[in-house]
């Protein structure tokens, strides 16, 4: 294949100035390395000689590279546990993981932890007892230590027992083992392997020179002992576990896990060594700090890299935190607002500068004449390389949008030495929407200019002062010179008749009913001076004002139907509850009919979750188009006291680049989320704030006829802690594009109130 384009490995990284805490302008500190600070204990596991099964030739030096990696990261060998070949039996590698549970240098909440297996993988029919158990064409799967057969065993009681004699580790074993260590030491723990896992694959070959990481089937030992989870309580995941679990790949809150393969592909290893171990080699290697990535742009980065190579091996990503930085607990919250774009080499040529591919349109809030910065990473420890705009003049496809570079950020860039689909992230800079109005007395309006002029905490979106108080989109009120409060105002800018919903008086989002106890300012008092904290609530304010009034002209409902369910855990039955979309009810604004009420028994949603008798919420969505394209679904959830915006479902678990997803193919085909035993995310809960009788919460529902990542869409709580409106227990383009929308608003109350 020959050598890669060095901007698949890095790209521009002459031109990659750290924002780091640790450096000065751009250039390290003296004395100190770019991967200082690395707090890590691993687990490290080669297997070549195995007793039982097919030997390997290259997985104990797959595990010696990534020993190297963290030694020239400064990891000490006392941090660094080797496990070979004859040394990595069942008992010994169960053993280890055991003590790091134990280990005291381990610290919770700071220490990161990486186990890292290269070796054979198999597979074995689910247990016919395992009815709280996901398992993907009804086969577990399991890592093979050096001394395995062709057996897993399954235990009654404790899934960190010792191993039988010859048994295989499963994913269950595995899972459980690293719930328990992410209680103990917190969830900041990266699984890697490098084998197979999924039902029916090998770590076979597509040329000669390759071999395999798998074994035949395994075979379930002793399932008459086999016994499901007991029905209700709560598990480590915070979700009942009367609920279908998953193996390996389920997105777990306790660990990130990171799989050489994609369940439908085999894992490969060559002369040189495992393929996906060597691209992750290569890719680490070429960055100065580890943290610049995170495990997401890590693993695009070595998908890049294998598919550069011919390599028909798609490694695969899942969790609930890939969006940190490698060994952190940081990150999620920028690497979010990220879109993935890739070097578009033939429209760069046409239009005589740079143009990227962004990977998402008009259902992720792309519009016209938006602005984006462009990052060589999903982390803003990196500065911007470039900034880029969507024009008007440029084509689109299905589900990306071409954007032109306006300003690069260093002149004597070389963008001809740019590979074709190189990866690379787009952040909002500036959106094209209307301005937000803000209304204030006119004794405030210089401290209003003040704050909109600031250049200290950059706005994405615009706003504009307003003298007529009927027509604000926010209202800005000052107490005594001091602090500063905002109100929601009648009025909605970003309305666009023919483009969004009404016009914009027939917006009720936020001109809410008047409803007792439920809180209309955004934030307490702020303090005047303080015009950082002022303009990131405004901007948080737009955003959220933003994404949950876009909508498109297509009606969902001729797409898909959409049920609420509502149930309790002690007497499982669920309940149809009515679904109302607030686009197609009465315009009257003190309608109470507009919401949906969900009675609260409890007051936070971690009591709710402690309650078997708090009611979950779950939904079912099916296909009824008959149009000729998949479709994708996309839940979120709107608070509209915390401005929180929570992805309840994305089916955009990426997979180096592409996205696993699960589509509603053919008419009747439909997706449930939160009903037990569905194999599916957990139900919903909701609780108040302390203090709230009342809130309004809303559910957006999203479908799209492509595959695209609407993670941008997400925005965190503003007042840090404040986040629990509502929780888990626990081809065409921006034109062209087809989509449709419902937002179902949910009027949380308690009954005491």
């Amino acid at each position: 294949m020959g050598d890669l384009h060095p901007s698949l490995l890095c790209p521009f990284r002459q031109l990659m100035p750290s924002t780091d805490s640790n450096t000065q302008g751009g250039q390290t500190k003296k004395g100190s390395s770019d991967n200082d600070g690395l707090d890590v204990f691993a687990l490290i596991v080669g297997i070549d000689t195995y007793k039982n099964m097919g030997l390997l030739k290259h997985a104990a030096s797959d595990a010696d590279k990534i020993a190297a990696l963290l030694q020239r990261w400064g990891i000490p060998d006392d941090r660094i546990q080797n496990l070979r070949n004859e040394e990595a039996t069942g008992s010994a590698i169960l053993k280890a993981l055991t003590a790091l549970k134990e280990n005291a240098r381990i610290i919770k909440g700071k220490t990161a932890i990486l186990i890292y297996f290269a070796g054979h993988g198999g597979r074995a029919k689910v247990p016919g007892k395992w009815k709280d158990w996901q398992a993907p064409n009804g086969y577990i799967e399991v890592l093979c230590p050096v001394d395995a057969k062709d057996r897993v065993y399954v235990p009654n009681s404790s899934w960190t027992q010792t191993l039988a004699e010859g048994e295989s580790i499963s994913d269950r074993r595995i899972t459980t083992i690293l719930r328990e260590l992410s209680d103990a030491k917190g969830n900041n723990i990266t699984l890697i392997c490098d084998c197979c896992h999924s039902a029916g694959l090998n770590r076979g070959g597509d040329s000669s020179d390759s071999a395999v990481r798998a074994t035949p089937d395994i075979v379930v030992m002793s399932d008459s002992q086999s016994s499901s989870l007991e029905r209700g309580g709560k598990t480590r995941e915070g979700i009942s576990s009367i609920d279908v679990c998953e193996g390996f790949r389920a997105s777990w809150n306790s660990h990130v896990f990171i799989a050489a393969c994609s369940h439908d592909q085999q894992a490969r290893e060559t002369s040189d060594g495992g393929r996906f171990t060597g691209a992750l080699h290569e890719v680490v290697g070429a960055v100065s700090d580890i943290r610049d990535l995170t495990y997401n742009s890590l693993v695009e980065s070595i998908n890049a890299r294998m598919v550069a190579k011919g390599y028909r091996q798609t490694p695969f990503i899942s969790g609930k935190h890939i969006h940190r930085r490698i060994f952190t607990l940081y990150g999620e919250e920028e690497a979010c607002q990220m879109i993935r774009c890739r070097y578009n080499r033939q429209e760069s040529v046409k239009f005589g500068h740079p143009t990227f591919l962004l990977q998402a349109a008009n259902s992720a809030g792309v519009h016209v004449n938006a602005t984006y910065d462009i990052y060589s990473t999903d982390s803003l420890r990196r500065r911007p390389l470039m900034t880029a705009t969507v024009a008007h003049k440029l084509c689109i496809r299905q589900k990306d949008t071409l954007i032109e570079v306006i300003q690069p950020k260093d002149g004597d860039a070389d963008w001809n030495s740019l590979a074709d689909d190189s990866v690379y992230y787009a952040r909002l800079s500036q959106s094209s929407a209307p301005p937000l109005h803000i209304y204030c007395i006119k004794d405030d309006i210089s401290l209003l200019n003040a704050i909109l002029s600031s250049s200290c905490e950059s706005l994405r979106y615009s706003f504009q002062h307003t003298k007529v108080r009927e027509s604000a989109d926010i209202r800005m009120e000052v107490n005594g010179n001091k602090f500063v409060s905002f109100s929601r105002g009648k009025m909605n800018s970003f309305f666009e008749k023919g483009v969004s919903f009404d016009e914009m008086e027939h917006n009720r989002i936020f001109h809410l009913p008047q409803l007792a106890g439920f809180c209309a300012h955004f934030s307490d008092k702020l303090p005047a001076h303080d015009t950082d904290e002022l303009r990131r609530l405004l901007d948080a304010y737009a955003h959220f004002t933003h994404h949950l009034t876009a909508g498109s002209e297509i009606d969902i409902q001729d797409l898909v139907s959409i049920e609420m369910h509502e149930f309790k855990w002690d007497t499982y039955r669920p309940n149809a509850v009515q679904v109302r979309d607030w686009r197609t009810l009465p315009t009257d604004p003190d309608s109470k009919s507009i919401f949906v009420e969900l009675p609260l028994i409890t007051d936070t949603v971690d009591e709710a979750q402690d309650n078997s008798d708090a009611p979950r919420y779950c939904f079912k969505i099916a296909r009824k188009a008959r149009i000729n394209k998949q479709l994708f679904l996309h839940l979120f959830l709107f608070d509209a006291s915390t401005l929180q915006i929570d992805a309840i479902y994305s089916n955009t678990s990426l997979s180096n680049g592409e996205h696993g997803l699960e589509a509603l193919n053919k008419e009747g085909d439909a997706i449930t989320f939160g009903f037990p035993g569905d194999g599916g995310p957990p139900p919903l809960v909701f609780g108040l704030l302390k203090g709230q009788q009342v809130d309004v919460n809303f559910i957006k529902i999203v479908v799209t006829t492509a595959p695209v990542n609407l993670r941008c869409i997400v925005q965190p709580a503003f007042a840090s802690g404040s986040s629990r409106g509502g929780n888990f227990d626990t081809s065409g383009g921006i034109f062209h594009e087809v989509w449709a929308s419902m937002t179902i608003p949910l009027l949380l109350k308690s009954v005491s109130h």
